[in-house]
């Protein structure tokens, strides 16, 4: 008997296994199944980058799950915020201001800070910079060593300190306490109202942008343990688009990363791996801050802006 050519085998194979699986025991027809020929996986890879990273802000990461709980409260008539705890070993932890009514003072782990006294309103410690804090500033006169930034106050002053302007930093502060060597950031202030009209300490607040664009400028703070440095804030609100973006410069230093805008807070993660989250304060948003945390560099910081300017600036990424 000749043995077939192996050409003349390899199609009646083929040909079997096309019937096999062109009919089934049932009468159905069943497609014949695709192979995996290595194509390449599109899942990007996270290069070291935080844990679940995406640019709405929802990860696991450390930094998120202390300042998400923190800004649990939303109500514009007390304050909302965070104060941040960030322990050297990379650990954050956080409190919200809300049990303190007072927009001019800070409490952490029992110390009471004056951030602005009348003293400062009259000497206009913090017009174009940021006040420096000291130990002077401990209201209880408590044993502890205290450093550190706070902003910001309007520019005109007027008899007894009282404000010529109600549109700038009215309605937040920022900036960041250090304690016997603990660096504490904090963001704190009355929230913009999501819907509705608010009264807000005799002011009526309303509600937050739903169009447009507007830019705003301030100070930063940016450091980690006991050094910190001031910077520069701008900050592009696109409510349109629903995007914040945030600039901070100075001292040599330059950074960007935004947000996504959620109701009247923001949250995200740059490209450069840095993560922020904040608010919207005052009536139709007329502050904005925030804090964040630099994950390639170790560092952290908070951020505030005003003088709430129409710009047409779209916020496509961050």
């Amino acid at each position: 008997m000749k043995k077939l050519p192996l050409t003349i085998l390899t199609i009646i194979s083929s040909l079997a296994l096309t019937a096999c699986y062109s009919s089934g025991g049932d009468g159905g027809s069943t497609a014949i199944p695709k192979v995996d020929q290595g194509s390449p996986n599109t899942q990007k890879q996270n290069n070291g980058s935080p844990q679940g990273k995406n640019n709405n802000g929802t990860t696991s990461s450390k930094f998120f799950t202390a300042v998400n709980s923190a800004f649990g409260n939303k109500e514009s008539t007390s304050l909302s915020g965070v104060i941040l705890t960030a322990n050297q070993d990379g650990a954050f932890k956080a409190a919200n201001p809300q049990k303190n009514d007072d927009l001019e003072g800070l409490e952490i782990d029992g110390v009471k800070i004056a951030l602005f006294r009348l003293k400062d309103t009259l000497s206009n410690a913090a017009v174009g910079k940021l006040k420096v804090l000291t130990s002077a500033d401990i209201r209880d006169r408590q044993a502890k060593k205290l450093t550190g930034f706070v902003g910001s106050m309007p520019d005109v002053y007027g008899e007894k300190g009282k404000p010529q302007s109600k549109t700038d930093f009215s309605a937040i502060r920022y900036g960041v306490a250090i304690i016997d060597g603990v660096s504490h950031p904090f963001v704190q202030g009355f929230l913009t109202p999501e819907t509705g009209n608010v009264t807000v300490q005799g002011e009526k607040y309303f509600p937050i942008e739903r169009q447009g664009s507007f830019k705003y400028t301030g100070f930063a703070v940016y450091g980690s343990g006991s050094d910190y440095k001031q910077l520069n804030s701008e900050v592009i609100a696109d409510f349109t688009n629903k995007k914040v973006k945030v600039n901070l410069t100075g001292d040599s230093t330059q950074l960007s990363f935004g947000g996504n805008i959620h109701g009247n807070t923001f949250s995200g993660i740059s490209k450069d791996g840095i993560e922020t989250k904040g608010a919207f304060y005052g009536s139709l948003a007329r502050d904005v801050g925030g804090v964040f945390n630099h994950t390639k560099e170790g560092k952290n910081g908070a951020f505030g802006a005003s003088n709430k300017l129409p710009d047409g600036t779209k916020v496509i990424e961050f």
